[in-house]
């Protein structure tokens, strides 16, 4: 099997090729694996990147960085998400939020 790994080397991110035997990962660690390694490979492009409820398998402190570290593989994407989790918004992205029923007609 081969696995792909996204390591930081000299402030620069890469993706690396590896053989492995076997690779047995947990749904949340893949979960966020993924999400990272699709952001990662928009090689800072300007995107949109939607993303629903990812706080569905990922550990609570995950969720409390999710957001810090797209931005930082990333800052030029705008990140929509739908959450049911206010850990997701961490410390310092409060203001940031936009709830629906501002939105939406009523």
């Amino acid at each position: 099997m081969v696995a792909l790994f996204v390591v930081k080397h000299a402030k620069k991110w890469y993706l690396r090729r590896k053989k492995v035997k076997k690779m047995l990962l947990k749904r949340g660690i893949l979960q966020k694996i993924l999400i990272l390694l699709r952001v990662f490979l928009m090689d800072g492009k300007e995107a949109y990147v939607l993303l629903d409820e990812p706080e569905n398998s990922l550990d609570i402190s995950w969720q409390y960085e999710l957001i810090n570290t797209l931005v930082k593989i990333n800052p030029n994407a705008q990140y929509f998400i739908t959450t049911h989790s206010p850990s997701i918004f961490g410390d310092g992205w409060g203001d940031k939020i936009i709830y629906m029923e501002d939105i939406t007609a009523k």
